[in-house]
């Protein structure tokens, strides 16, 4: 499997778990994306911290995801 598609069944499993091993997992996969996917890591970073209720973490990280996509 990818990681892109490793990450997200785990961002889909994330919504209804409370598991923080998955949320751990989907912020170590994101390192390892391709610079092409950077965009899409950034975005689930971003959700990925709000899970972890790091929210100005999560804020930070979306407004780079918005400037990535610019």
């Amino acid at each position: 499997m990818d990681t892109k598609s490793e990450i997200q069944i785990l961002m889909g499993r994330m919504a209804r778990s409370s598991r923080a091993d998955e949320k751990h997992r989907v912020l170590e996969l994101i390192d390892k994306l391709p610079h092409e996917e950077k965009a899409f890591g950034l975005i689930q970073k971003s959700r990925t911290l709000l899970y972890l209720n790091r929210i100005k973490e999560s804020l930070t990280v979306a407004k780079d995801a918005i400037e990535e996509c610019k």
